[in-house]
């Protein structure tokens, strides 16, 4: 549905928006909305509403269980036809991040 607020985790990538602006100018609706370069953990999540200290806190305890890491973005790839992805270095980083995450899901007991 279209205008339908949606919540999401993102990671962001502030290094990587001279790089990719132009294009997510033009291919990326999120970039309109202000959200900046990043990765994507979890999209849809809940509505924003539904986002709460209970929420944030699940959260921010499933997000503790992975180490602070660095990472690079040395090539992209697309996801369709109108999808740009910068492939992180290591992966299993944001695998892990995701993975996490998952299991706290809003399907899930929060």
């Amino acid at each position: 549905m279209k205008g339908l607020m949606q919540s999401a985790l993102i990671v962001t990538i502030p290094e990587a928006e001279e790089a990719v602006a132009v294009t997510r100018a033009r291919l990326d609706d999120s970039a309109a909305f202000g959200i900046p370069a990043h990765v994507t953990v979890l999209f849809p999540s809940m509505p924003p509403s539904e986002v709460n200290a209970r929420v944030i806190g699940a959260l921010a305890a499933a997000i503790s269980t992975v180490p602070r890491f660095n990472a690079t973005f040395e090539s992209t790839g697309w996801f369709g036809t109108n999808v740009l992805w910068l492939a992180p270095n290591p992966a299993a980083v944001f695998g892990a991040l995701i993975t996490a995450v998952a299991g706290r899901s809003p399907r899930r007991s929060w």
